[in-house]
């Protein structure tokens, strides 16, 4: 999604117009404005990229290393609880 490479390019570049962001809008004297819904639109696509690109290497590894469904869960469980703290 080229929106998430918004971050490589010159803030010159998107206001001459060079480079089309849909999620993005100029409002002329106003400057540049995030459009509603980009941060679904944003989410929607990564989410789409990690379970195309992503999880399947994860879990390929996870069945490499022979992980169970406890062990995850638990993984899960105290990154949770420490991330609260």
């Amino acid at each position: 999604m080229r929106a998430i490479l918004c971050h490589r390019c010159a803030l010159s570049q998107l206001s001459s117009g060079s480079i089309r962001l849909p999620l993005v809008e100029m409002k002329r004297g106003l400057g540049m404005f995030v459009k509603p819904g980009a941060r679904d639109q944003l989410l929607k696509g990564e989410r789409q990229k990690f379970l195309t690109d992503e999880w399947p290497r994860i879990a390929e590894k996870i069945q490499r290393l022979g992980l169970t469904q406890r062990e995850l869960d638990a993984a899960a469980a105290r990154r949770s609880s420490s991330r609260k703290r």
